[in-house]
C-alpha cells in the first residue's frame, strides 16, 4: 500500500487546541540537551516540523519518524516511512505537557530502523494513555536527573564486560531473558530504586500487545513501555522507548548514551539492566543495590591514591573526561600487576582495599578471577594479555563524585 505525506494541509492541525497549547514553547535546538527546558523546547519544535497528513486507503494526522522500516529477513522492501498516527480526537483539547512527554520518552523516537509492530506499539504507548497531569512525575525525574544518569552509566559499565552472555540468550530466545527484559515493575520495585515513586503509585508496564505478538522475540525489539501512576487529578501514563538489547544499542550507540537520553527512558533502563544483571550476570552487589538519592561517602579528589613509602606498589586512578574515550590501562601495567600479585586473591584484595567505601568497582570477584587467570596464562607464555582481560584485571570504578575512573598500577619506587 502506498502512503503519501501531505505537509501542505498542516494549517488546521497547527491551529487546533492541541497544538496551540504547546507550540509557543517550540524552539529549535539540541534534542539531547542536558538542560531539560532546552530539550523540551527542541522536542516541541521537532513535533511541529514532523506533523503531516497521511494519505492512503484512509487519511489521518501523524508524526513522521526520522528512521526507516526494514525487514530483518531481507525479503520485503517497505517504501512507507515510519510514523505515529495521532487520534483525531487528540486535536480537540489542549495538552501543554505534550512536549514534556516527548522530552521524557527517550531517544528511541530517533531510532533509524523500525519494525511495523514496534511503531504501532509506540503509537499506543504515547497517544492512548490516561491524560492526567504528569507534572509531579516530571518534577521527580528532573530533580533526580544527575543520579538517574549516574546510575545508568554505572550499571552499563558493570554489565559491559559480560554482555556476550546476553547476546547468547538472545540467540536462544530465552524465556528467562524475556521475563527479565520485558517484565513489568511493581510500585514497590520502582520505589526501591527511586524513593518518592510510591507517593505517585508509579508502576512500569511493557506494551502488552507487542509482548503478546512477539513472544520470545520481544527481547530483540525496541522496548515500548508506559510509566503509570496517579496524580492529584487522577491516573496518568507516560510512553517510554528503550533501545534493543544488542551490544551496539545498549552499550555503545551514542544515540542512547545515558546523558543524552530522555529521563523516563533512563529510569526504565536502570531498572531493566539491573534486573537482567541479577538474573543472568555476575555483577557487584553495590551496583545492583544502588538507590537514587543515597549519597556516596566523600573522599579527597586527587587523581592519585596516597603513595606508600619506599618501594611499595600502588594503584593510580585516571579520571575519564566527559565526551572523551574511556581511558585504558596499559599492557605493561597489567603485566606488572599480575607479576606483583601472582595469587588472584591477593590482587583482588589490593583492589578492594584501594576502593574501600569511597569507590565502586565495576567488576565482581568471579569475573575478575577468570580474567586474571586468563591474562596470567598469557603472561607465562610470553604473550600480551587480551585487551578485554586487561580491562577487567585493572577495571573501571565510580568515585564519590559520580565520575568514571580507570585503575592502573605502578610497582612503586
Amino acid at each position: 500500500m502506498e502512503l503519501y505525506f501531505d505537509r501542505d494541509r498542516r494549517g488546521d492541525l497547527l491551529t487546533s487546541p492541541f497544538v496551540t497549547s504547546w507550540i509557543a514553547d517550540a524552539r529549535s535546538g539540541d534534542l539531547h540537551d542536558r538542560d531539560y527546558e532546552a530539550r523540551r523546547a527542541a522536542w516541541a519544535a521537532w513535533a511541529v516540523e514532523s506533523l503531516v497528513w497521511v494519505k492512503g486507503s484512509r487519511e489521518y494526522p501523524a508524526l513522521v519518524l526520522p528512521g526507516s522500516f526494514y525487514d530483518p529477513k531481507g525479503k520485503v522492501q517497505v517504501h512507507a516511512r515510519p510514523h505515529l498516527e495521532i487520534p483525531r480526537s487528540t486535536f480537540q483539547a489542549g495538552d501543554p505537557a505534550f512536549c514534556d512527554r516527548l522530552a521524557l520518552c527517550g531517544n528511541g523516537l530517533e531510532f533509524p530502523w523500525w519494525l511495523y509492530w514496534e511503531v504501532v506499539a509506540a503509537k499506543r504507548a504515547i497517544f492512548f494513555t490516561p491524560r492526567g497531569s504528569i507534572d509531579e512525575l516530571k518534577r521527580l525525574l528532573v530533580s533526580r536527573s544527575a543520579d538517574l544518569v549516574r546510575g545508568l552509566e554505572m550499571v552499563t559499565n558493570a554489565v559491559r564486560p559480560q554482555w556476550q552472555r546476553i547476546e547468547e540468550l538472545l540467540a536462544l530466545h530465552s524465556e528467562d531473558l524475556v521475563e527479565a527484559a520485558c517484565g513489568d515493575f511493581s510500585a514497590e520495585e520502582v520505589d526501591e530504586f527511586l524513593p518518592g515513586a510510591a507517593e505517585l503509585d508509579l508502576t512500569i508496564r511493557f506494551e502488552e500487545k507487542l509482548r503478546e505478538r512477539n513472544a520470545q522475540w520481544v527481547a530483540r525489539r525496541v522496548g515500548v513501555w508506559q510509566i503509570c501512576g496517579r496524580g492529584p487529578d487522577g491516573p496518568f501514563a507516560l510512553g517510554v522507548l528503550t533501545p534493543r538489547l544488542t551490544a551496539n544499542s545498549t552499550l555503545t550507540d551514542q544515540l542512547f548514551a545515558p546523558a543524552a537520553e530522555g529521563l523516563g527512558a533512563v529510569l526504565v533502563r536502570n531498572l531493566v539492566l539491573r534486573r537482567i544483571a541479577r538474573a543472568h550476570l555476575d555483577v557487584q552487589p553495590q551496583v545492583l543495590t544502588y538507590k537514587i538519592g543515597i549519597p556516596v561517602p566523600q573522599v579527597p579528589t586527587s587523581d592519585d591514591t596516597p603513595r606508600p613509602a619506599g618501594t611499595r606498589a600502588f594503584i593510580r586512578r585516571v579520571t575519564a573526561k566527559p565526551g572523551a574515550k574511556t581511558p585504558e590501562a596499559s599492557v605493561e601495567a597489567a603485566v606488572a600487576f599480575i607479576q606483583t600479585f601472582p595469587d588472584p586473591k591477593d590482587a583482588w584484595k589490593m583492589l578492594t582495599d584501594w576502593a574501600g567505601n569511597n569507590h565502586l568497582l565495576t567488576v565482581s570477584w568471579h569475573t575478575f578471577e577468570t580474567a586474571f587467570r586468563t591474562a596470567q596464562l598469557a603472561v607465562k607464555r610470553g604473550e600480551d594479555p587480551d585487551r578485554d582481560d586487561i580491562n577487567l584485571v585493572l577495571p573501571m570504578a565510580w568515585d564519590d563524585q559520580g565520575r568514571v575512573v580507570r585503575l592502573t598500577f605502578h610497582r612503586g619506587g
